[in-house]
């Protein structure tokens, strides 16, 4: 298990909310995108904290600039 950060700050007005995910692509490779906190509540302005882990037996290689989750309105 690693911990990243995203690049991107999310920022919500405060009549918006969302989940922060991670993508089917990679989750279908092993990797699992944990946020601590998946719920985004409104009026947030923060880069998000994520767990990542490869339960599996193969190694992922992961590159700054990787689109590993997505948010979810």
């Amino acid at each position: 298990m690693v911990l990243g950060i995203t690049k991107e700050k999310i920022a919500l007005a405060d009549t918006i909310s969302g989940r922060l995910e991670g993508r089917s692509r990679f989750a279908r490779s092993g990797l699992a995108v944990q946020v601590t906190a998946g719920f985004m509540h409104p009026g947030i302005s923060n880069h998000q904290v994520l767990e990542i882990v490869n339960p599996g037996y193969a190694p992922l290689a992961l590159y700054p600039g990787t689109r590993i989750c997505q948010f979810i309105f």
